[in-house]
């Protein structure tokens, strides 16, 4: 097989510009969906007014980790606080995220679907959650402009050109460029990186458990959008997989070689991250994007509107201090550091009492099958390629009421050798383990299960003594939500004859769940009583009104559970979002300068 070769893109990150004082028209704090959105957009308006701060490092094509050490030095500590992995651990609740520029884009797999309508009309106490002015509807036009900046496209092979009929429910399609191969996988000319149209392409045995799983709870399974390059129409070049054709700029790049290591970073630039969409759009507007600046707290301005405390963590124990003023500042580091900020300007600024409520873990959960009786090829051993690590998706149960999401996963090379082994030796099978080709075989039979709900959105962050966040939620793990998502993988995992893997993290003798969609802490609504933010991202003032100039775009701001992967919806709030600021709020903003 001929594989694309890496060809780095341009960096996109700079240094901050020298001196103590830094003076910016509009600061992005944080670059995952919801800041990059935010950077892209300002941009436009403000060109080199824009200031992007990202805590983590910029990490090249061909930069992320491929092995168990390598992952393991990308955890990110106090010692190492470029780490992409930053892992948050509590006797409630696990979460984990990313640390680099682009965000969670660099390490999750790709996944755009949006919740249930009814998902946005959710009561409490009888009260309606979400503003009214937002909701699936209202989305929709954004819901498809993110999916045509991330040219979204869904895995199809020779099962689902079988099956006929359309992969991927029309609605989940718009913006896709491969929109009309989905509905009709059969016509479908798009080739892969191997020259393999759709009826050419082996079906991936991984979707055999999820569609059966599907038929047995009355459930759906499809295709999802995923926003990796996995095709391009025959004609895509002569400069063979990758090549320059005729789509557009930003897909320019090579095809994905469906090796299952999505989430650990993307070595190929087959995935359309952050870094090559929105972000490459908001630097070749003039934005300054500057990696490894944190920003510790936000405090009225006198030069400026705001002032931002930034540190350079590019030198543990020698980090320097940075003040820079800006106008407008956009808050998007993520549900739980978005959060954590907020918590610590709260000495300076008054926020709404709901700051810090409503974290959700998405309903999160995930479990391991191991040695089923079907080869799943779900792990790239010798010449298998899994494929992307998302390829389907199954819906059972009451959409608004609180169905589940499953989908089928893979794992990461990097992880086989710890995987293999750990998995034996849970299953109760040291000999196994003790034997590497054994263990690597049962690994082939094996499978990474994901699933996601609604649930209650009830755990709460708070700051320590020494000013870092923490999570409480007691009882999470036994919700029914949670007890529901158990059940279902474990069915999942039984389907074919695999023997279920619980996930080892315990506190005091149960089970914690982990989540990688942390959503909340800073929740939207349409009072400043039960929300940090109004439906635009504008921060409400206890005394009535809202802090000009100062917003949160991020997963904090939802109020509930999505029950689905979260990217879009976090994109489409802050398009929808962007679009409202950009008509009002940026005409009291000082004319666009260079960041100085």
């Amino acid at each position: 097989m001929t594989v694309p070769a890496r060809v780095p893109g341009p960096q996109l990150s700079g240094p901050l510009p020298a001196g103590p004082d830094i003076e910016a028209a509009a600061v992005v704090v944080g670059s995952g969906f919801g800041g990059s959105v935010a950077a892209a957009r300002l941009a436009a308006h403000l060109g080199a007014g824009v200031l992007v701060l990202e805590r983590g490092r910029e990490i090249p094509l061909g930069g992320f980790p491929e092995t168990g050490a390598e992952v393991a030095a990308q955890v990110r500590t106090a010692t190492n606080p470029l780490g992409l992995f930053d892992v948050l651990l509590g006797p409630d609740l696990d979460v984990l995220t990313a640390c680099t520029l682009g965000g969670g884009s660099q390490i999750y797999a790709g996944v755009t679907v949006p919740p249930a309508d009814g998902v946005f009309a959710r009561r409490e106490d009888g009260r309606r959650i979400w503003p009214r002015t937002v909701g699936g509807g209202v989305l929709e036009q954004h819901y498809d402009t993110v999916r045509a900046m991330l040219l979204v496209e869904p895995w199809l092979d020779a099962s689902d050109v079988a099956r006929g009929g359309s992969a991927t429910p029309a609605p989940l399609l718009g913006g896709s460029p491969a929109r009309q191969d989905a509905i009709d996988p059969g016509a479908s000319t798009r080739v892969d990186a191997f020259g393999l149209t759709a009826a050419q392409r082996p079906a991936l045995a991984k979707a055999d458990p999820v569609r059966a799983w599907a038929r047995r709870h009355a459930g759906v399974a499809y295709r999802p959008p995923l926003a990796i390059s996995l095709t391009a129409p025959p004609d895509h070049g002569s400069g063979g997989p990758g090549g320059p054709g005729d789509l557009a700029p930003a897909a320019q790049r090579p095809l994905c070689i469906h090796c299952g290591c999505c989430v650990t970073g993307c070595n190929i630039g087959a995935k359309n991250t952050l870094t090559s969409t929105y972000l490459a759009e908001a630097g070749a507007a003039g934005a300054r994007i500057v990696c490894a600046a944190e920003v510790i707290r936000i405090r009225p301005g006198t030069r400026r509107r705001w002032l931002l405390d930034v540190v350079d963590v590019s030198r543990p124990g020698r980090e320097s201090a940075r003040r820079v003023h800006a106008e407008l500042v956009v808050v998007a580091a993520g549900a739980i550091r978005s959060t954590e900020l907020l918590l610590r300007s709260a000495a300076e600024l008054a926020f709404s009492p709901a700051l810090g409520t409503r974290i959700s873990a998405n309903g999160d959960a995930w479990i391991l099958s191991y040695d089923g009786r079907q080869r799943l090829d779900a792990a790239p051993v010798g010449q298998v390629r899994p494929g992307p690590t998302i390829t389907i998706s199954a819906e059972a149960g009451d959409p608004d009421a609180g169905a589940l999401l499953v989908q089928d996963g893979a794992f990461p090379a990097s992880t086989i050798p710890l995987a293999s082994r750990g998995m034996a030796l849970v299953s109760g099978r040291p000999g196994a383990a003790a034997r590497r080709r054994r263990a690597v075989a049962a690994l082939t039979h094996s499978q990474v299960w994901l699933a996601m709900g609604l649930d209650s959105a009830r755990g709460t962050a708070t700051l320590d003594r020494r000013g870092r966040v923490r999570v409480s939620w007691p009882g999470l793990a036994e919700e029914p939500v949670m007890r529901r998502a158990r059940a279902a993988l474990a069915d999942l995992a039984r389907i074919d004859g695999g023997r279920p893997v619980v996930p080892p993290r315990r506190w005091r003798g149960g089970h914690t769940p982990c989540t990688v969609h942390a959503l909340g802490g800073c929740p939207m609504a349409e009072d400043v009583e039960h929300g940090v933010v109004d439906a635009a991202g504008r921060v409400h003032r206890p005394g009535g009104g809202v802090h000009a100039g100062l917003y949160v775009l991020d997963g904090s701001i939802c109020p509930t559970a999505l029950g689905a992967n979260p990217s879009l919806t976090i994109a489409a709030l802050a398009e929808r979002a962007m679009q409202e600021i950009v008509t009002a709020d940026l005409r009291a903003l000082a004319p666009a300068s260079a960041v100085t």
